[in-house]
């Protein structure tokens, strides 16, 4: 950055000239101009980083395509934001498409003074079965920012109506 004329910015390819730091800087955003307008058009309105950069949560037998289809194995695609170097991690293969190939495994926030307010979410449900309600139940929560609250305290678990009791016998 110092040498604006240095080696490492030419571009090996072009044979009669060589390339500076505000030539590369150009081309690039140039070629970023261009790839945004061939994809959403010029009207910048159009230009939601959601659109490009989605993520889809894909089972592992979703790779055949008709089983897929037939059991709605794959969760998605939903908008996604940020990147693999901000708070809601989204990281995508550079180079490539911008969909989205890792992230968060869940999102907890944990209010140490009252354990019962913390609050937890996973992408997709608690459940790897697809034919379970907790398949894919907190996707979309998941996905617009929410969280569900987790409760620590026996007596308040004991006194949720949603609780059910699993009695395993001999």
């Amino acid at each position: 950055m110092e040498r604006p004329q240095s080696s490492w910015l030419d571009d090996i390819k072009t044979k009669d000239r060589r390339e500076g730091l505000n030539d590369i800087i150009f081309r690039s955003l140039a070629d970023a101009y261009n790839l945004v307008t061939e994809e959403y058009g010029y009207n910048s309105e159009n230009w939601k980083w959601g659109d490009a950069h989605y993520l889809t949560h894909k089972h592992t037998l979703s790779k055949v395509k008709i089983i897929d289809y037939l059991l709605s194995l794959s969760i998605g695609p939903f908008r996604s934001g940020g990147s693999s170097l901000t708070p809601n991690a989204g990281g995508y293969n550079f180079g490539k498409s911008f969909a989205q190939t890792s992230g968060a495994s869940m999102r907890r926030v944990v209010d140490f003074s009252d354990l019962n307010n913390t609050q937890m979410i996973l992408p997709t449900g608690q459940s790897g079965n697809v034919k379970s309600v907790h398949y894919k139940d907190q996707a979309e929560l998941y996905h617009s920012g929410g969280y569900r609250k987790t409760v620590f305290d026996l007596e308040e678990i004991k006194a949720d109506r949603y609780t059910r009791h699993l009695v395993l016998a001999p």
